[in-house]
């Protein structure tokens, strides 16, 4: 359990994640000392998946990556990817759709985020999107853009929350 089970890497900082998961099935499946096989199996079973939808969401910021400064980028981007997270991009590459795994960490805006942010962009759009009203989407997008606007309004900057919630003691 724990980093001796699994550790992906620091990027995610999942160590804490899998320890809790871990300890959590641990509980459900096998509860006291008369578990079984099938017990074990479906304990060991969960946890592999949920280590390697980890290692898939980690190794997308790596493979997406755009950087080609030192080789070791290079590596990353052109390494072969496990057949999970090639299916993963595929599926986004053509419609957008991003399905997340039951209980998992990390969820579908996260996906999201980080395919977006490395430039991986949809094909097309998901033919779902035509079924909204246009008006009624347009609305609801200039709402957001506003709800936004206000809460970015109303934060401080940057530097006046380092030197109100930051700073150096005096002396």
């Amino acid at each position: 359990m724990g980093l001796s089970a699994a550790f992906v890497e620091p990027l995610e900082s999942t160590s804490i994640h899998l320890i809790q998961s871990g300890i959590t099935r641990l509980m459900a499946l096998l509860p006291d000392r008369t578990f079984s096989q099938v017990e074990i199996e479906k304990y060991n079973r969960l946890m592999i998946e949920e280590i390697e939808h980890v290692r898939d969401f980690v190794i997308l910021h790596y493979h997406a990556t755009r950087r080609d400064d030192f080789e070791f980028w290079n590596h990353c981007r052109t390494m072969p990817l496990p057949d999970s997270l090639a299916s993963r991009i595929a599926l986004w590459r053509e419609k957008g759709r991003v399905f997340p795994t039951q209980h998992s960490l990390f969820s579908d805006k996260s996906w999201i985020a980080v395919l977006l942010g490395q430039g991986i962009v949809p094909r097309r759009a998901d033919p779902l999107v035509a079924m909204l009203p246009v008006e009624e989407t347009t609305r609801f997008l200039a709402h957001l853009r506003t709800t936004i606007a206000r809460a970015a309004e109303a934060m401080p900057s940057h530097a006046d929350y380092l030197a109100r919630n930051c700073a150096a003691p005096a002396g």
